[in-house]
Formats: structure tokens, C-alpha cells, sequence
């Protein structure tokens, strides 16, 4: 994820953490840093993760990008698009968003997402 300051989406991940759901956040650490300097005492949906997603990881990569804006969702539908998880981004501008329940791309994703999440140079953002 790219941009990702919409608290009410920190709020119910951080809920389904608390249930016992597994929750990673592949973040782009260069906006995870501007989000936490420009948080003058306010919380930030960094702050709601790291406070309260009990199983909730977050990592990002250094020196480049993270522009994928997807999630999968029990194996079973992945969301995707140009859309951040932003009010903006999902209220006030033009993106494409994709569900996707093809077998095949729903099948990939979680082998693509290791892959990234597994990297030598990510930068730890959270850690339960």
C-alpha cells in the first residue's frame, strides 16, 4: 500500500486482529515516515496498528516504491486498483478498483505477496 491513512480501514483490520486474524501491511515506508512526521500528536492509522492489531506486522521496501494497492481476502477474492487506502483516495478521486475471484490470480497472490514481504531489504515497521 502506498498511502494509507484512512483510520476507520486502521480501525476494522485492527478488529479482525483482535479476533485472531492475521494481518500484514506491505506499506511504502517512504510514506509511512511522512505520515508520522506530519502526525503533530494526532494518532495515525501507524499508530492504531501498532497499538492495536494484535498479530499485525508491517514492513515496507527501501529505496523504491511500494505502488501496489491490493489485499486478498481468505483465499477466496483479491481487491486491487489505483486507489490508496486514503478518504481521498477512495472518496474524492478518479481510481479503478478491481475484485478479482479468477482462480488463478486469487491462487498467485499469496506466493507474490511473500515474495515482496519477504525481502532482504524491507524496512520493519511493526511488529506484534
Amino acid at each position: 500500500m502506498y498511502a494509507f491513512t484512512d483510520k476507520e480501514i486502521a480501525e476494522l483490520l485492527a478488529n479482525k486482529a483482535r479476533q485472531g486474524v492475521r494481518v500484514r501491511v506491505y506499506r511504502d515506508a517512504e510514506q509511512y515516515a511522512q505520515e508520522e512526521s506530519r502526525a503533530y500528536g494526532h494518532e495515525t492509522t501507524s499508530a492504531v496498528s501498532e497499538s492495536g492489531w494484535g498479530g499485525c506486522e508491517s514492513q515496507g521496501p527501501r529505496g523504491i516504491d511500494a505502488l501496489e494497492r491490493a489485499y486478498a481476502v481468505d483465499s477466496s477474492f483479491i481487491r486491487t486498483g489505483s486507489a490508496n487506502w486514503s478518504r481521498a483516495g477512495l472518496e474524492d478521486q478518479d481510481n479503478d478498483v478491481f475484485y478479482i475471484q479468477s482462480p488463478d490470480p486469487v491462487t498467485a497472490f499469496p506466493a507474490d505477496f511473500e515474495a515482496l514481504w519477504n525481502r532482504s531489504d524491507n524496512l520493519v515497521l511493526a511488529r506484534p
